[in-house]
């Protein structure tokens, strides 16, 4: 039994309302076809749902509807199918399509899409040598579309191109490079007067993503407990709207529990904050009143403004003779697993820490240093002696 959202009213069999996303969803088994449609409203989702059975009752074929573009099929999938999308994921996708598919495919039409044209798209990936990982992100959105063209009835299973082109291989990969705990106590060391350097020691020694340290609220601590609450995630709009929205992955809300160095970066911060804020408090209102993190103004701080914050420490570091990385925010995430990885932790505390979906993902940002390779290999050397001592006292 499903309830609507004032938690009394009972929904019909096949409608279900998502609390969390604030979404309708209708749903169908119908001539051996399990059909949904999500909606803002019941009547929104109900409406679809009718339309699509309308279409399957009067036999509307793939052919009829294939006169579909795949820019109209892209705006029908960020637009009306699909308004559970949030806008982070509206953001990437409007960005991949129209920097890396609109001039290639947008006014095909998908009776017309060959493996030619999937081609085509690869190819000028591969020469403006772009990284594997937006390689890997256009693939993944163009694979969507399809596959809703073949959900729609716009297309047939055999006449969908995208798994009879090759994945392009050979492709330049970013380097994530870690760093070792040195390096991270050289890099907090020169942050120490940056207006961001608590945000700093907290990313190093949690492993949380930027968009959630910045989403934190100076409520967001179980100081009894020793543990952060991460629930949101800060976001901007192009025009340069800030909102709040939920993390990444469902994993992605956690707890996790503050070594002392954390602990002290939130208090610091704290006390930071109350000096910046305390002249101003009239005019901070609203959603973002309570954020730990801000800039001079009181206001939540721009992504933007810490990348260049860091890249001012790096180069300062670097303009003392001294070896440094690079550093971004996203390595501060991939510096976190590998040097708790490196001081024993085990990968799932890890996994947890970080939010991770599966251990696989915490597994590729695992880039163990030398020192820690050799200190466990030599373990093995260890086994061996230990074995060999343990055969001669038999004999």
């Amino acid at each position: 039994m499903a309830f609507d959202k004032d938690g009394k009213t009972v929904l019909p069999a096949n409608i279900y309302y998502d609390r969390k996303k604030e979404i309708y969803y209708a749903d169908k088994v119908y001539k051996g076809e399990r059909i949904y449609f999500a909606g803002k409203t019941k009547a929104e989702a109900e409406k679809r749902l009718r339309k699509r059975l309308y279409e399957i009752d009067m036999h509307i074929s793939p052919q009829k509807k294939s006169n579909v573009t795949v820019e109209e099929l892209f705006e029908l999938y960020v637009g009306e199918y699909h308004p559970e999308l949030k806008p982070t994921t509206v953001q990437q996708y409007r960005f991949l399509y129209d920097y890396y598919l609109k001039d290639f495919i947008g006014k095909v039409k998908l009776k017309n899409l060959l493996p030619y044209h999937i081609q085509k798209v690869y190819n000028h990936l591969v020469e403006k040598k772009m990284k594997q990982g937006t390689v890997n992100n256009v693939r993944k959105m163009l694979r969507t579309l399809l596959n809703e063209a073949v959900r729609r009835g716009m297309l047939s299973a055999d006449d969908n191109p995208y798994p009879k082109v090759k994945a392009p291989s050979n492709l330049p990969v970013k380097q994530q490079r870690s760093f070792t705990e040195e390096q991270r106590d050289q890099f907090l060391q020169y942050a120490g007067k940056s207006l961001y350097a608590n945000l700093y020691k907290l990313l190093l020694y949690t492993g949380m993503r930027v968009g959630e340290a910045l989403a934190l609220m100076i409520c967001d601590v179980d100081w009894d407990n020793h543990v952060l609450h991460v629930t949101k995630n800060l976001q901007k709009t192009t025009q340069g709207v800030f909102y709040i929205e939920t993390p990444k992955t469902r994993e992605s809300i956690r707890d996790i529990y503050l070594v002392p160095e954390a602990e002290e970066a939130f208090k610091s911060q704290l006390e930071l904050r109350k000096i910046i804020v305390e002249p101003i408090q009239e005019d901070i209102k609203g959603e973002f009143e309570n954020l730990l993190f801000v800039n001079t103004k009181g206001k939540p701080v721009n992504v933007g403004s810490v990348r260049q914050s860091i890249n001012r420490i790096v180069a300062k570091i670097r303009a003392d003779g001294n070896d440094c990385p690079d550093i971004w925010l996203h390595a501060m995430r991939h510096g976190y697993v590998s040097i708790a990885v490196a001081r024993g932790v085990p990968l799932e505390v890890v996994q947890a820490n970080v939010g991770h979906t599966s251990i696989e993902t915490t597994m590729r940002y695992l880039e163990l240093q030398p020192d820690y390779i050799r200190k466990q290999s030599m373990k093995i050397s260890d086994l061996y002696q230990s074995k060999e001592a343990g055969d001669k006292s038999m004999q």
